[in-house]
């Protein structure tokens, strides 16, 4: 009698295994699907100038009817059957590059949930694809700090660009802030090969004068800091010190814009392509002269230059020193 039930659970065990590898095998076959769709709307879009890229919504409600494909429970001793069957879609047969790019177009939080399970080779696209984040853009700022430094903790030395605008920014009493500066601060310590960094510092929630800097990597070569109303002459100057490989550079409302700010940004940055001041409404700048501003014209890289909201800036001022 014991023999038979072990014999039995042993078939069920095996019937479940192989309706699990067919449930799998279809899974996997849909998301080809998807993913060639996507592939060829893109390469559509890119040769006739139209935008044909499936939205997110359309590919989320696609994956979310998934879910009468689910696969039974299994024994957790099931092993590997990747020798026996394999995948015959002709997406798996593209080159890795070509493959991880098709992947990326699919949102985050649905190429790592739904995506990556499917099977080996898009677990391993998944992974390299992750190299940039847009927390609020992508969700992931509702995420608790325990799981984003998880995700980070797997994807961080590959992240490359990091955008925090409005993070953290929906009313919550949870987020005090001392614990959205350090969400911050956490995030860009993990992130050591981090080169491009965007922050929208809003009314609730700003940043002190060295919080950030202070663990921004050296090598950035892009920085965007918006409504950075709490950041001091001595911050700027921080950051013309420590971060002199900077390319791109933007920042807004900075209350204590003066001449001396700009002279050592023009002493430091000497790698500047692309600057952008804009000046706090609030704030005079009386400062700041014409005669400091026209120094930027000094910087031997400088292809792009944005400069509103100044007073200082007249046409009489860009005529003698741009034209």
């Amino acid at each position: 009698m014991i023999l038979v039930t072990t014999l039995c659970y042993k078939q069920l065990i095996v019937a479940k295994e192989i309706e699990f590898l067919k449930v799998m095998k279809v899974r996997t076959k849909v998301i080809g699907d998807i993913l060639a769709i996507m592939f060829l709307s893109s390469h559509l879009a890119a040769h006739d100038n139209m935008d044909l890229i499936p939205s997110s919504d359309f590919l989320s409600s696609i994956i979310d009817n998934m879910d009468s494909l689910t696969a039974p429970c299994f024994s957790p001793f099931h092993t590997s059957h990747d020798n026996v069957e394999e995948q015959s879609s002709p997406l798996f047969k593209l080159p890795s590059n070509v493959l991880d790019s098709i992947v990326s177009y699919i949102p985050l939080r649905v190429r790592t949930l739904l995506v990556a399970p499917v099977c080996r080779a898009l677990r391993d696209s998944v992974y390299r694809s992750i190299n940039s984040v847009a927390f609020y853009k992508t969700q992931l700022d509702e995420l608790s700090d325990t799981r984003i430094k998880y995700f980070l903790s797997i994807h961080g030395s590959k992240i490359k660009a990091i955008n925090f605008d409005l993070f953290r920014s929906i009313e919550d009493e949870a987020c005090t802030q001392w614990s959205w500066r350090q969400s911050i601060i956490t995030a860009v310590k993990m992130c050591t090969n981090l080169i491009e960094l965007d922050i929208l510092i809003c009314k609730r929630h700003r940043l002190r004068d060295t919080d950030l800097l202070t663990a921004a990597p050296v090598e950035l070569v892009k920085l965007e800091l918006e409504m950075c109303l709490r950041l001091s002459e001595l911050s700027m100057r921080y950051i013309f010190t420590r971060l002199k490989k900077l390319k791109v550079f933007y920042f807004s409302n900075l209350k204590v814009l003066s001449d001396q700010i700009i002279t050592g940004l023009v002493t430091n940055l000497k790698n500047l392509r692309d600057l952008s001041i804009i000046g706090n409404p609030n704030a005079p700048h009386l400062g700041l002269s014409a005669s400091a501003l026209g120094q930027l014209v000094r910087l031997p890289c400088l292809e792009n230059l944005c400069l509103e909201g100044i007073s200082a800036v007249t046409d009489r001022f860009l005529m003698a020193r741009f034209l």
